[in-house]
């Protein structure tokens, strides 16, 4: 019937039938260990950027490259997830990435120069892009379709574990401004080891399996991922019957997405799911966190650095709702709340860092009538200008914006400020700030943050999956990339609450593409995806 063992179902029908296995679960959580060094490797730089920006005198341009680096990593490895996985199997590009990780964690402990710090960052960018779509892949095609959102929202569960694990350490670490950051960066290689050992001994997914013709070994997994006394001849066949398709294809998987208007949609539903996650900013918020509290008017770096501790907890904490709530309430409703707290959340930011810049240190006299600089009354509209630079004593209570050319030799350099995120403002302000940050991940972690990886696992045919998710993948690097790479500059050029309000629209847009366009995937079947997929062709035919 199928080439493996004869099997009997001790039920029919009904609730007994859908079984999980501790198997299941540990191959799970085990692969979502990738999510976690995801979360890792891309939170603990918020923290240790304060440290390297002194030990390497890093400019405005280095610290964003130090960000964006992984980001380009995990962009170009993202674009080669999807033939990789097609080729090399789920579980092997897991344990590729566990070793990337490994070896550019140990390149960045030991770095003694910025471009040696650079190619650690790099190389982690590599394990990120393969495992950020492998992971949620792979959970998708083990796990049952009544506990599969619940299981793909774990790896997200798992992400800001990471973040939230590299705060703490950043805050411990804080303490020691030389060597500090060797421990932040360095320490991601232990649970990289574990995951590369325990990985050895974990399945491969059924579905690439019966994809390669290797059907036997389909069934025996999944045997295994079942339990021994569950149904699983209705899915094995469906699975089985994709595996087929997926041998019998010839063509460019991609030309065959786009020529089918259901499978175009679904595709342009995934890429936009990752566009929209990056552009409200989200990893600006975690990648900047402690430099956004620094904006806020906190200045001690070990406060900054355990405030962004704080921070990263709470995304971490409500990234355990939208688990509870994912099978509940459904992927499309989780969405739209989400964005639509998010754009709340946005537009208190901005209004914090508006209030915030009209009270900072006021002039308090000219250097010249004839200066530009002359027209500003506060620091934050002053060091808005790119031209100016803002003259503060505060022993001798003397303020004054001038033209930034101007000799500062003759002044203590701490008097002068040249960056918005220097300016003081009062404290009461910066909590009001501190309090957006929070709210923003309140909403964000429940919806916006794991809907996108878990959509995409459910929107594609096997034949197909791993290319669509692959590309709806890259699209998030990519602009995950050009966010990282302009907020200190997007801050510098439209100020701090110009910058905020900016994603604030960008929330709104989303908002209105998903209300029209977003589909319900919850109850759904991996294998009935291609059904609905071969009825909306027949359609557009007739």
């Amino acid at each position: 019937m199928h080439g493996g063992p004869s099997f009997t179902p001790t039920s029919a029908t009904g609730p007994a039938n859908v079984q999980t296995t501790v198997y299941l679960y540990v191959a799970a959580l085990l692969s979502a260990v990738g999510g976690f060094l995801f979360g890792y490797d891309t939170g603990v730089v918020s923290g240790a950027l304060l440290q390297l920006r002194d030990h390497f005198k890093l400019d405005l341009v280095w610290q964003e490259w130090v960000v964006a680096i992984t980001i380009a990593g995990a962009w170009l490895f993202a674009i080669l997830a999807g033939k990789l996985n097609d080729l090399l199997g789920r579980k092997f590009i897991v344990i590729i990435a566990s070793s990337l990780f490994t070896l550019g964690s140990g390149l960045m402990a030991g770095a003694q120069s910025r471009w040696w710090l650079l190619s650690g960052r790099l190389i982690v960018g590599f394990g990120v892009g393969l495992s950020s779509m492998t992971v949620p892949l792979y959970i998708a095609e083990v796990s049952p379709m009544q506990y599969r959102g619940k299981l793909v929202t774990i790896n997200q569960l798992f992400i800001t574990a990471g973040q939230f694990c590299a705060a703490v350490v950043d805050g411990i670490f804080s303490t020691d401004p030389d060597n500090g950051w060797r421990f932040m960066l360095g320490l991601a290689a232990v649970p990289a080891v574990f995951q590369f050992t325990g990985f050895l001994w974990m399945p491969e997914s059924p579905r690439w399996l019966a994809g390669k013709g290797r059907n036997d070994e389909a069934y025996t997994v999944l045997r295994k991922l079942r339990g021994k006394n569950a149904d699983i001849e209705d899915e094995f066949n469906a699975i089985k019957a994709s595996g087929k398709e997926v041998n019998a294809e010839k063509s460019c998987a991609i030309i065959e997405v786009l020529a089918d208007p259901f499978l175009r949609k679904r595709l342009l539903v995934g890429v936009m799911f990752m566009v929209f996650q990056q552009i409200i900013a989200i990893n600006t918020v975690m990648y900047y966190s402690a430099s956004i509290i620094e904006m806020a008017g906190f200045r001690d770096q070990s406060q900054a650095i355990w405030l962004s501790a704080g921070v990263a907890f709470i995304n971490f904490a409500f990234t355990i709702v939208g688990v509870l709530l994912v099978e509940r309430v459904g992927r499309r409703t989780l969405t739209l709340s989400s964005l639509l707290g998010v754009i709340f959340s946005l537009g208190v930011l901005s209004a914090a860092f508006y209030a915030g810049n009209i009270n900072s240190p006021a002039v308090t006299f000219n250097v010249s009538d004839s200066s530009p600089c002359d027209v500003y009354e506060t620091c934050g509209t002053c060091i808005a200008d790119s031209l100016c630079a803002f003259y503060h004593n505060a022993d001798s209570l003397k303020a004054a914006c001038v033209l930034r050319h101007v000799n500062e030799t003759a002044q203590h350099p701490v008097d002068w400020i040249k960056e918005t995120s220097m300016c003081p403002v009062p404290n009461h302000l910066g909590w009001i700030t501190l309090t957006g940050l929070g709210l923003y991940l309140v909403f964000f972690a429940p919806g916006m943050g794991p809907m996108p990886w878990t959509v995409n696992s459910e929107l594609y045919p096997l034949w197909c999956r791993s290319t669509c998710f692959s590309i709806a993948t890259s699209f998030n690097w990519l602009f995950n990339f050009l966010v990282a790479m302009t907020f200190l500059s997007l801050t510098e050029a439209l100020t701090q609450q110009g910058a905020f309000l900016l994603y604030a629209v960008c929330a709104v847009a989303g908002f209105i593409f998903f209300y029209f366009m977003q589909p319900e995937t919850k109850n759904t079947s991996l294998e009935d995806v291609k059904a609905r997929s071969n009825q909306a062709v027949t359609i557009s035919r007739h």
